[in-house]
């Protein structure tokens, strides 16, 4: 199933080559390059799927993730912190700002497609939702190749 992401890092390269694969692998994506744009792009495409870089200048990723959870359209969406940082306190601030899961740079492509399908099961669909997969408490980490 074809997710919608947004992607906001402070790294032009970065953004233009996730979002690049993204494409490819079939999701609309969207990017940003701060965190005050980023919260305006997913508050315009209200996506199922945001990557947040934790570290960016200005509005940092946990600032960004805060803003998006305070939106009732927010609480939905799928957070993934994207980071250089994982330490066991990295991963504890990203879940306390309310992240859903944590990618580390550089993100693996396997990983990333292993990622979006284990989200795809339990994001919103278009079907009743007497079809649609339940949430699991499993966590995403145990998808890590």
């Amino acid at each position: 199933m074809a997710l919608r992401i947004v992607v906001i890092d402070d790294n032009t390269d970065l953004v233009e080559s996730l979002l690049s694969v993204l494409q490819l692998l079939g999701h609309e994506a969207w990017g940003a390059t701060s965190g005050v744009d980023g919260v305006s792009l997913a508050e315009e495409k209200q996506p199922d799927v945001a990557f947040v870089d934790v570290g960016m200048p200005g509005m940092n990723g946990y600032d960004v993730a805060g803003q998006i959870r305070r939106r009732s359209w927010g609480h939905s969406i799928i957070l993934i912190a994207l980071t250089g940082w994982g330490r066991d306190e990295d991963r504890e601030l990203c879940r306390d700002a309310g992240f859903d899961h944590i990618a580390l740079k550089p993100v693996d492509l396997d990983y990333l497609q292993v990622l979006l399908g284990r989200v795809a099961t339990y994001t919103r669909h278009p079907l009743p939702a007497v079809t649609q997969a339940a949430r699991t408490s499993t966590s995403f980490d145990a998808a890590r190749p």
